[in-house]
C-alpha cells in the first residue's frame, strides 16, 4: 500500500482511523514543521460507550468516550520527527478503537505520514 500524508494544524483533535475490520499500521511518522515553536502531541486511540445509566428514553444521556494514549504531551522540537513502529502500535486493535492526534497549540503544523501494510 501506500502511504497516507495528513498535514494538521491548530489544536483540535483529527481523527487517522476510524473504528473498522482493517488493523495494517505499520509506523506513524510525525514531524513537526513549525519554524520556531516546539509542539506537543497526544497520539491516542479511543472508544465511545453508553453510559452504565443509560436510559433509550433520555434524550439528554451522551456516550462515554474513553481514551487510552500511546503518548501525552510528548514534545517534538522544531524540525524534528518522531516514530510509532509496529511494536509501538500492536496494542491498538481497530475492531474496538479509533485512533486520533491532538497537537497542543492552535499554531501548531505537523505532517503525518501513516505506513500501511
Amino acid at each position: 500500500m501506500h502511504p497516507e500524508y495528513i498535514n494538521i494544524t491548530g489544536n483540535e483533535e483529527v481523527t487517522l482511523r476510524d473504528k473498522g475490520p482493517v488493523n495494517n499500521l505499520q509506523s506513524i511518522i510525525i514531524a513537526n514543521k513549525h519554524d520556531t515553536n516546539v509542539v506537543y502531541v497526544d497520539v491516542y486511540f479511543w472508544e465511545s460507550s453508553l453510559p452504565s445509566d443509560y436510559n433509550p428514553n433520555n434524550w439528554d444521556d451522551q456516550s462515554v468516550k474513553t481514551v487510552y494514549y500511546f503518548m501525552k504531551n510528548v514534545a517534538i522540537e522544531k524540525g524534528n520527527t518522531l516514530t510509532l513502529d509496529s511494536n509501538d502500535l500492536s496494542v491498538y486493535d481497530s475492531n474496538k478503537y479509533s485512533l486520533a492526534v491532538k497537537l497542543s497549540d492552535p499554531d501548531s503544523d505537523v505532517d503525518v505520514l501513516i505506513k500501511t501494510t
